[in-house]
């Protein structure tokens, strides 16, 4: 187990989504990596002990806590889905310090990019990387803003298609609109 939680504990330096950063003593034994709305704490001993982890919202209250038997260290997610978006802080205290990692569960911002591929061609690339279930709707509209096509697409994955308005004059517009939030990425001819 020891090898295992050293060699996640190395992984996560390199990776760019983990924070390592302790409230007390010079070094952390604390990971914090999260993975959508889950946050997998990982902690590293020298020995066997029992630890608290608390989980406290932005204003200092404790939303969660449990006392955890470490085995020279452990590996535990923490689902935040239920919790309101914000932000918590994440401590594991032992007999030596109080590790703390400050996270946050807001949403990233929405990404859909509308390009026009060509100066001189009507044809418009809509790309929208997976960024969890939902659905999108692309809409067309002609010069005078009457809308002449709309197509619905459940995210599954990625989704990129190109759109030919060579048929419309100057001032048609594509957009992408996310159904769950309105936010909407347009471009114009």
């Amino acid at each position: 187990m020891k090898k295992m939680i050293m060699i996640l504990l190395a992984l996560a330096t390199v990776g760019c989504v983990v924070s390592f950063g302790g409230t007390k003593g010079p070094e952390s034994h604390m990971a914090v990596v999260k993975a959508g709305e889950v946050f997998k704490v990982i902690y590293e001993s020298r020995v066997s002990s029992q630890v608290r982890v608390t989980i406290s919202d932005a204003d200092g209250n404790e939303v969660f806590a449990e006392k955890v038997a470490s085995d020279e260290g452990f590996i535990r997610p923490y689902n935040f889905s239920l919790l309101p978006k914000g932000d918590y802080k994440i401590s594991v205290a032992d007999k030596e310090a109080v590790y703390s990692e400050n996270i946050n569960t807001r949403d990233k911002e929405w990404i859909a990019n509308v390009a026009r591929l060509r100066d001189r061609d009507a044809k418009y690339m809509v790309s929208i990387p997976y960024q969890g279930p939902g659905e999108v709707a692309i809409e067309v509209y002609d010069q005078h803003q009457q809308l002449v096509y709309t197509e619905k697409q459940v995210m599954q994955g990625d989704f990129a298609r190109i759109y030919n308005l060579k048929n419309l004059e100057e001032g048609a517009t594509v957009q992408v609109v996310n159904q769950s939030s309105g936010d909407v990425r347009l471009s114009s001819r």
